[in-house]
């Protein structure tokens, strides 16, 4: 139920990556420049505890659940709407003997009666547990999960001042190149929103179970890490998730970038002329071609303005 893979196969959203930005600070530049690797992180240290870590939303609590669960399957087996039901489950394999008796005797006999009752609530039962157990292989994915986040853009006065140490910091800008096969080329965009996203609903998982309308529980697997809450909407962030085949003590992981990835460098309006070099310095012995942008506080506008730095 729970994706396996080492990392996600490129273009699984079907969007084509653009040009993605890389927020930091001079120390960690030079580490980067130095090694050739990033870190990847653990979401367990995010600053927004709400990012990643959340359990899966199933929108309902147990009695909830249970209740609804319960309407849904009566109303399956009792009515004499046609429902897509896979003959071969075991449980469809019940609902269906229910349904004939029914069918058969015009009404509910109280012994059939009492069969349904039992039947729809072992059902609910077992739809509940299923989504425990599914939280529970979630958190066990969360702490092998590690991620590398990335932005559409490279002039954002707020992240330059989150996590370019006030402006003293650098932007990367890596052009992502799919030939390259890196993980760099499996990033996908946050997508988000005002509420967290539902996993499925027990009406969703109801009509898997019974073979009416299949869950592809893998793509939802994919898919749930890169909902975020709309106030971080204007970080335009991409993300690159992998996940490590078994649990590790330490909280991130490194992971080469190649150099042909790394396209220019964007120096912070108030980084130290030293530390500039150094950069410059490093970059230079990594990719030879990397192209380099100084910015400056824009006159008309709160905003960033960036003109290329000659050597």
């Amino acid at each position: 139920m729970f994706l396996t893979d080492n990392y996600y196969h490129r273009g699984f959203m079907n969007q084509k990556i653009p040009k993605l930005y890389k927020y930091t600070s001079s120390d960690t530049a030079i580490k980067i420049l130095k090694s050739g690797n990033v870190k990847y992180s653990s979401p367990l240290i995010f600053n927004d505890p709400f990012d990643f870590q959340s359990e899966l939303r199933f929108g309902n609590e147990k009695d909830e659940f249970i209740k609804i669960a319960q309407n849904i399957i009566t109303d399956i087996i009792c009515s004499r709407k046609n429902y897509d039901i896979n003959p071969s489950d075991e449980w469809g394999q019940s609902i269906l003997l229910l349904k004939k008796l029914i069918l058969e005797d015009g009404h509910c006999p109280d012994p059939v009666k009492e069969t349904i009752d039992q039947v729809i609530n072992d059902f609910a039962l077992m739809g509940h547990d299923t989504f425990n157990k599914a939280n529970e292989n979630w958190k066990i994915n969360l702490s092998k999960s590690r991620v590398f986040c990335l932005s559409e853009v490279n002039d954002s006065i707020l992240m330059w001042s989150h996590y370019s140490e006030c402006h003293t910091g650098v932007v990367f800008e890596f052009d992502i190149k799919e030939e390259l096969d890196t993980f760099f080329s499996t990033a996908v965009p946050i997508i988000y929103k005002s509420d967290p996203p539902f996993f499925i609903t027990v009406e969703q998982w109801i009509e898997d179970l019974i073979g009416h309308n299949k869950i592809d529980y893998k793509k939802l697997n994919r898919e749930y890490p890169y909902f975020k809450s709309d106030v971080w909407s204007y970080e335009k962030e991409w993300r690159v998730w992998i996940i490590l085949p078994e649990v590790e003590q330490k909280e991130y992981s490194f992971y080469s970038i190649h150099p042909q990835e790394l396209k220019s460098i964007y120096f912070g309006c108030k980084i130290n002329i030293e530390e500039r070099k150094k950069i410059i310095d490093s970059a230079l012995s990594f990719n030879k071609n990397i192209t380099f942008y100084q910015a400056e506080k824009a006159i008309d506008k709160y905003g960033l303005n960036f003109k290329e730095f000659l050597l």
